[in-house]
């Protein structure tokens, strides 16, 4: 939200009024022909197509009747907000729509107008007429696939739009849970910071939502390759469903088969005379040619059985949203959901996925990735929020037992909590061991919930006593990140990933809140929250409201806010138990119910150059009709999130299949194998588009035949990384292979 819902709402009048308003605003008094005795001038209404950010240039005059003889003036000013017009002579003007966003989606016809005037020797005659322009734009597109509608955008402000929040649950019930999702990303180049992030796109002195971003459409290029062309191309959602996949499977040999628009123009290579990267989106080659070609049978591979994909990335323009320094990363983000109406959980959560490339030729360090959520849980001003230390998530509730007061948008009794759960964030930093999981038995589940107590903490290494019936007893040691994490344990060397590690909450800007938790507003206080400290530079403190000024906190430093008893081991204060109760809310902390955003962070990694990351979310919905308390429905989300969690880890749907697997491919066909970074110096990674459908051996062989590494993968894995920091520089060959295939590829590496 915004600091009050009529704000809102004035922000969007402003930058996109109703047509009334509009025709209101131009201050145009129109006379139309029928209206004046004698008049011969008639002007008729113009019909006008654009496409964002390309100039279209048009003779308003060319179907109106203009008497001979007359002296003619036109004047235009296209309409208020953002299509501007210009003349260029007589009655041609050049419009242009100057903004991408959701904008044109939701509403993509607009008014103006223009007057004629007739100039005779006794008068001057004034005739308007209307213009109609019509916007042909893709930048934002809906998952509803289950009991979820949620709105995509190109440029990551997801769920945010005119019509306020678009994350409605039931769908089409005009409800909804949240206001607005964005990506943060930040890291260090020595003691120079480099940030992207987004709130509502209005910059740090709150100017008109969406005008100020740090997000553009499209993939990185070199500089001279970004243009306006460009920009409305990547302006776009492919929005593709398995069974479109599935029919083009069967069909695509067909004569006379046109497949359909999404499938036709996948972007599975760039164009690479403009800086762009070979290969995009993913794709099954099934030629292995590296060219993305339908009428040869290839075909998109997305996840869930609806998927939306888009492309963004920092460097197209400045960071008017931060003010922070472009990374020069390109971001892949694909949404989906599965039809499982029999499964609750399934059909009550979303899911999305960023891979994220570093095309800059900088090392970041200390690189964190985040995601901020402006919770609306119906009616914005009863909400709560609180986070799961063990499930990896963050969530908002209700603060009162009755959500709202009969507002249209409220859900009344039994109100609803609303997640969001990283599922898997950025990979850690290589160590050349398969870190053992928190439950010490080689596979990490969806939860822990047994009694244990941190005996020592020492970096990232945790000591820990377990207590009787759990899986071991006595002194155990674990990476402290397999709490949360996932990959732990699976016998893969250097696949462990991030859960959540931070989270805070943050007002608005509103009387009485304190400074230090207001939202952020240049790119260092994006990055403090990222890492879990507050404006002021202070260490997020256990009680209260997370200050060590609080007189209601009472420490020690914390990493988690809000974890009411989730952090069972204590792992958000360095294995210290809390100086006062454990529990901690924001009913422990007294406070009033509000608006409320939160900060959920993933990190500290390296980021080198060519370097690809992840991040997992899961956004989940429940409400318990059973149970008129908030903190029903929030018991409620927790076993939902423990399903889904619990697929993703065990790569298992409750159906059986495949979680992290893609549109299937033909049982005859080969696997695509990528190497990232190629050349490489210290590690490599090994992505595999699908899943393996059996066990397979990796090798890599030296110039002279030599076996000099080799890893055997179990089947359903996607993503392998060997360490090759010990080996010379050279031309190696990396060999996959299963009892029916081989899969050869070079790989170079320079030291």
């Amino acid at each position: 939200m915004l600091s009050s819902l009529d704000y809102k709402k004035l922000i969007f009048m402003k930058t996109h009024p109703l047509p009334i308003a509009v025709l209101l605003g131009l201050g145009f008094l129109f006379f139309f022909a029928s209206n004046i005795q004698g008049q011969k001038v008639v002007a008729i209404t113009d019909t006008i197509d654009l496409t964002p950010l390309i100039p279209k240039t048009v003779n308003l005059l060319a179907n109106d009747t203009i008497p001979q003889g007359d002296s003619i003036v036109v004047h235009s000013s296209g309409t208020a907000g953002y299509i501007q017009s210009t003349k260029v002579t007589g009655g041609t003007y050049t419009f242009l729509a100057n903004f991408t966003g959701t904008f044109w989606n939701i509403q993509p016809v607009y008014y103006g107008g223009y007057d004629i005037y007739d100039y005779r020797p006794d008068t001057i005659i004034r005739v308007g007429a209307r213009i109609v322009f019509r916007i042909h734009a893709k930048s934002c597109d809906s998952l509803y696939l289950n009991n979820i509608n949620a709105r995509f955008t190109v440029n990551g402000i997801h769920f945010f739009g005119p019509d306020g929040g678009k994350f409605e649950v039931p769908k089409f019930s005009g409800k909804s849970t949240i206001y607005n999702n964005t990506l943060w990303m930040g890291g260090m180049v020595d003691t120079t910071l480099y940030l992207a992030g987004q709130r509502y796109g209005q910059g740090p002195t709150t100017g008109n939502a969406y005008t100020h971003v740090d997000f553009f459409p499209g993939p990185v290029m070199d500089s001279s390759g970004y243009s306006l062309t460009q920009d409305t191309t990547w302006d776009y959602i492919w929005n593709l469903k398995r069974s479109d996949i599935d029919y083009h499977k069967l069909h695509w040999n067909d004569n006379g088969y046109i497949p359909i628009h999404d499938i036709l123009t996948w972007p599975g290579n760039g164009n690479v005379s403009l800086g762009q990267a070979a290969r995009l989106a993913p794709f099954f080659d099934r030629n292995n040619d590296g060219i993305y070609n339908p009428y040869d049978g290839d075909y998109p591979l997305i996840k869930g059985d609806q998927s939306l994909f888009f492309i963004f990335n920092d460097d197209r323009n400045i960071h008017s949203e931060t003010d922070g320094r472009k990374m020069k990363v390109e971001i892949h983000g694909m949404a989906y959901a599965w039809d499982m109406p029999e499964d609750s959980a399934f059909n009550n959560t979303i899911f999305l996925n960023y891979t994220f490339f570093n095309r800059s030729n900088r090392t970041y360090t200390n690189t964190y990735l985040g995601t901020f959520t402006d919770f609306d849980i119906g009616w914005y001003l009863d909400d709560y929020v609180g986070c799961d230390v063990d499930r990896s998530s963050y969530y908002g509730y209700n603060g009162t037992p009755v959500d709202g007061n009969g507002q249209p948008g409220a859900y009344g009794e039994n109100p609803p909590a609303q997640s969001v759960t990283f599922l898997g964030g950025p990979y850690l930093d290589p160590d050349g061991y398969d870190n053992p999981s928190f439950n010490g038995d080689g596979i990490k589940g969806p939860s822990f919930h047994g009694n244990c107590s941190i005996v020592g903490l020492n970096d990232s290494i945790i000591t820990m006593n377990y207590g009787p019936g759990n899986t071991l007893s006595g002194r155990f040691k674990v990476s402290s990140d397999a709490v949360n994490g996932v990959n732990f344990g699976d016998s893969i060397i250097d696949n462990e990933r991030y859960g959540m590690r931070r989270f805070l909450y943050c007002n608005n800007n509103q009387s009485g809140v304190p400074p230090y938790m207001t939202d952020p507003l240049y790119a260092p206080d994006y990055y403090k929250f990222l890492q879990g400290i507050w404006k002021d530079n202070t260490k997020m403190w256990y009680g209260g409201n997370a200050d060590i000024n609080d007189p209601l906190a009472y420490g020690p430093a914390c990493d988690y806010m809000f974890p009411g008893v989730s952090d069972l081991c204590n792992w958000g204060t360095g294995g210290q138990p809390p100086n006062g109760q454990k529990l901690w809310n924001e009913k422990t902390a007294g406070n009033p119910w509000g608006d409320r955003r939160g900060v959920g962070s993933s990190g500290p990694f390296t980021f080198h150059p060519g370097d690809v990351e992840e991040l997992d979310l899961s956004f989940g919905f429940a409400r318990d009709y059973n149970n008129a308390s908030p903190d029903s429905a929030v018991s409620k989300l927790q076993k939902l999130i423990d399903i889904v969690r619990n697929a993703f880890i065990t790569n298992t749907l409750p159906n059986g299949s495949n979680f992290n697997g893609i549109a299937e491919k033909a049982p005859d066909s080969k696997i695509c194998v990528h190497i990232y970074p190629n050349p490489a110096n210290t590690m490599v990674n090994i992505r595999v588009e699908g899943s393996l459908s059996q066990p397979m051996t990796m090798r890599l062989i030296n110039f002279n035949g030599v076996v000099v590494k080799s890893m055997e993968v179990n089947a359903g894995i996607n993503l392998v990384r060997f360490d090759i920091s010990g080996l010379p520089d050279g031309i190696y060959l990396f060999c996959l292979q299963s009892k029916d295939q081989v899969i050869t590829k070079k790989l170079s590496i320079i030291k």
